[in-house]
């Protein structure tokens, strides 16, 4: 079985993962937001399972380095979402 790993390459958590992952043996895949973005349909569905303040990452550097205004909007577009 394959996993597959979203994230960014520099996240600690993504780190810790990726190290478990092969200190096990199992096969994954990595997708980077940064790189390759994160498909719509994905999204929805996280959202809609997890809510949207667990999927948008309130204690990462890049929300902590957003405008107060960019923040509010960014919650209003994940709110849609579901």
């Amino acid at each position: 079985m394959m996993v597959k790993v979203y994230g960014i390459p520099n996240c600690n958590t993504v780190k810790k993962a990726i190290d478990w992952l092969q200190a096990h043996g199992i096969e994954y895949m990595f997708h980077n937001y940064k790189k390759e973005g994160v498909p719509k349909d994905h999204l929805k569905r996280w959202t809609k399972y997890f809510g949207w303040e667990i999927v948008v990452n309130k204690k990462g550097t890049t929300w902590r380095g957003f405008h107060l205004k960019c923040r509010r909007t960014s919650k209003t577009k994940a709110r849609r979402l579901h």
